[in-house]
């Protein structure tokens, strides 16, 4: 199996930096990668709200994080602000997450098996969470069943801007459309649904429209993104056990 991915070429639709283990897990196994970022990590446009609940760390019980962008842009300002959070109880999706926190010191109370926030949720509803106050970061799109669950259960949510998916144009679009248009890549990959709407506006109605007549593999992290992908008329959709780059490699691997 040491090159069952010989002769592969796989787009990555995330930076040199994210992509970074995936890159050498294909290298390893003898393909070759395409790096194709389709979105980047902005400041929010107000950090008025965000500094407020900063400010009032020891107003709340719980601090959840959902993804390792919420962790390093909340951090990083609590760090500009000049604040600590104290022994704030704090619960986290998704084994790099967690595994992220751990690596700067912070200890997590809770962590579903699954990574999803339907997952989280259903950990929170073994405790009582009734007039508990928790403070969810977020970016400027994110979905809303974690905050709508946590409330439903009787939690007071605060949920905070700390930073935005910005849409971002890559150095290498037109040698990426040339390569599509030649069939070139083999297998396409997806991290969130951002990600994929970006990926469809970046390459524009004609080339998409080719894509969905030749079905060319989809290798996807999360629910959430397998089905941006299928709504929009893909399915060959290779979709990993768990939202983790380990998940996703084993997921290709198996496929081919």
């Amino acid at each position: 199996m040491g090159d069952i991915l010989a002769n592969k070429i796989i787009l990555i639709t995330r930076n040199v930096i994210e992509a970074a283990d995936i890159i050498q897990a294909v290298k390893d196994k003898g393909g070759k990668t395409v790096v194709f970022p389709t979105i980047q990590i902005c400041p929010p446009d107000d950090w008025t709200n965000a500094d407020f609940a900063i400010t009032s760390m020891d107003q709340f019980d719980w601090l959840v994080f959902t993804s390792k962008n919420s962790v390093d842009a909340f951090l990083s300002r609590v760090n500009e602000l000049g604040y600590e959070l104290g022994q704030i109880q704090i619960a986290a999706i998704g084994s790099k997450t967690a595994k992220h926190l751990i690596e700067r010191g912070m200890e997590i109370q809770l962590q579903p098996d699954s990574f999803t926030a339907a997952d989280l949720v259903k950990a929170f509803k073994k405790l009582d969470m009734s007039e508990k106050r928790v403070l969810v970061p977020v970016s400027d799109i994110a979905r809303t069943e974690l905050t709508d669950g946590l409330t439903e259960q009787g939690a007071i949510v605060d949920r905070i801007v700390v930073y935005r998916t910005c849409k971002t144009e890559p150095e290498n679009l037109d040698q990426v459309k040339t390569m599509i248009s030649k069939d070139s890549i083999d297998c396409f990959t997806f991290f969130s649904p951002s990600a994929f709407d970006n990926f469809l506006s970046l390459l524009g109605d004609e080339i998409i429209e080719g894509l969905k007549r030749k079905q060319p593999p989809m290798a996807i992290i999360g629910p959430t993104t397998a089905n941006a992908v299928r709504s929009a008329g893909f399915f060959k959709i290779i979709q990993a056990k768990n939202s983790t780059s380990t998940d996703l490699i084993n997921a290709l691997l198996a496929y081919y």
